[in-house]
């Protein structure tokens, strides 16, 4: 909403639609474009966004989710108790008794020094952040294009790198406030994921990861460094769950010595069948699909048993190695004369 100050002919003030603390990241400038200038004998000073506060209550939000299943929550707030609560709520999504895993894609507007800053406040292996910079748009405008790019490619294959995806209807920083590789590096080191701009001014994705950096021992940590490792093992636990849902919905369980005295079409679960099964998804679904690599090795360290407490119930661990991504080709040209 815009009007003249009041008492005043020369003051126009701007006021967003709402109250909350995101509108302070609106942006006002002039001559964003290069070659735009303000006409001769105009002067124009602008003032910040400022004096928005607050932000809704995010357990009211989390507890309309109910157990419906979100695989990526776009969110537009970066205050230390909105992200902590979706966090939980995050958290348990992903452990075993709901299994709704999600992750959740954010952004953090602000010069070099405030977005390292507030990366080095979060440990969110389920969270990503991207840097905006000073850009002209509001971090929840770069929140919600970032968020459906990465959804959607991973979503198609969750182990793919998204880098040089563009993020469409995003402007760039101007030149001058750019942050260089350098720069960008010890961004990564501190949670936020990069951009950089293309030749044709796009806005793309550098380097996708999470805001987890160090484990409980705050030592640094790069086991989910990279979105694609939730993203993947998500995508691996959807696969054996469908799997045994589908073709034993309402079997029976004994341990394997009854396997050559069962009649035929006889309805039971077993501990080597089980084995098979999970060995067979990943020779015919994880391995084809590029997710996981080194069979033998999960052959060999595949381990499924008849629980000893509860005799309703099948374990297994396996330890799938998943594939990587490339991001760096490093080489050596040794020249002759």
């Amino acid at each position: 909403i815009a009007a003249l100050k009041a008492a005043s002919t020369t003051s126009v003030t701007l006021t967003t639609n709402w109250q909350g603390a995101t509108g302070n990241a609106m942006d006002i400038r002039l001559n964003y474009y290069p070659g735009e200038q303000t006409p001769a004998g105009v002067a124009v000073a602008v003032t910040a966004f400022t004096g928005g506060t607050g932000t809704p209550d995010i357990a009211a939000v989390v507890a309309a989710l109910g157990d419906d299943w979100y695989t990526d929550i776009v969110f537009p707030y970066n205050d230390t108790q909105s992200l902590n609560t979706v966090r939980d709520e995050l958290l348990e999504r992903w452990g075993p008794l709901k299994m709704i895993e999600a992750q959740l894609w954010t952004a953090f507007r602000g010069t070099h020094a405030e977005s390292g800053t507030f990366g080095e406040t979060r440990n969110d292996w389920l969270i990503s952040c991207i840097g905006t910079n000073i850009a002209p748009q509001p971090h929840w405008m770069w929140a919600s294009s970032y968020g459906g790019i990465a959804s959607y490619y991973l979503a198609n294959d969750p182990a793919r790198p998204l880098q040089t995806l563009v993020l469409p209807g995003i402007l760039p920083p101007v030149k001058t406030v750019r942050w260089d590789m350098p720069e960008r590096n010890l961004l990564l080191h501190d949670g936020i994921a990069t951009h950089y701009v293309d030749a044709s001014d796009n806005v793309c994705i550098e380097r996708e990861i999470t805001m987890y950096r160090v484990n409980q021992y705050g030592d640094t940590d790069t086991s989910y460094l990279d979105v694609q490792s939730p993203a993947t093992l998500g995508r691996i636990r959807y696969v054996i769950k469908n799997r045994f849902t589908t073709r034993y919905p309402r079997h029976k369980l004994a341990g394997d010595d009854v396997l050559d005295l069962l009649d035929p079409g006889q309805p039971v679960m077993t501990p080597k069948i089980a084995r098979a099964e999970l060995l067979d998804i990943a020779l015919t679904e994880l391995i084809p699909a590029g997710l996981v690599e080194d069979f033998d090795d999960y052959k060999d360290t595949l381990d499924v048993y008849l629980d000893g407490a509860d005799k309703n119930r099948l374990n297994f661990i396996c330890h799938p190695n998943l594939v990587n991504q490339l991001r760096v080709l490093a080489g050596l040209v040794q020249y002759k004369l």
